[in-house]
């Protein structure tokens, strides 16, 4: 659940720790402002604070459910570009659905259908259109992978 409240509001592991330092500082901040008076164990404490922070961050931060997104996208994009192959080589229109037969199996332009790492499903559409996955809400879909 946690994972997918990750993957649906950030864009990658990075961008996730760039706001939960952010927090950290901000934190840091107001306990400096409580223990102004005690200046010195003000400072210690929030650089305490920010040095936990920074060595807790990564492990937060699930790293598996994007690396499945990031994967699950280059099978659509595979399947995209043997659609693209299909419809050339058979003088289809961009209109026509091509069906599972046609792309994958011994001899295809793909040797065994695709599975979504995440455990979704593959919508292939016509040519003209993208393939998408029924994990969609949770970034599994063409043309919205980042670099972190």
């Amino acid at each position: 659940m946690f994972e997918d409240f990750l993957i649906k509001h950030f864009q990658g592991p990075a961008e996730a720790g760039r706001y939960l330092m952010l927090v950290a500082l901000v934190l840091a901040i107001a306990g400096v402002m409580c223990f102004r008076k005690k200046v010195a164990l003000a400072v210690s404490l929030a650089l305490v604070f920010l040095l936990g922070a920074t060595i807790v961050t990564p492990s937060l931060i699930p790293a598996r459910p994007y690396a499945q997104r990031n994967a699950c996208i280059n099978n659509m994009k595979v399947v995209q570009q043997a659609k693209t192959q299909w419809a050339a080589e058979q003088g289809k229109a961009a209109t026509n659905v091509p069906a599972e037969s046609d792309l994958f199996g011994e001899g295809k332009y793909i040797k065994h259908a695709l599975q979504c790492p995440r455990g979704g499903t593959y919508i292939i559409g016509s040519v003209d259109e993208d393939t998408t996955c029924s994990h969609a809400d949770l970034g599994h879909r063409l043309g919205i992978a980042r670099k972190d």
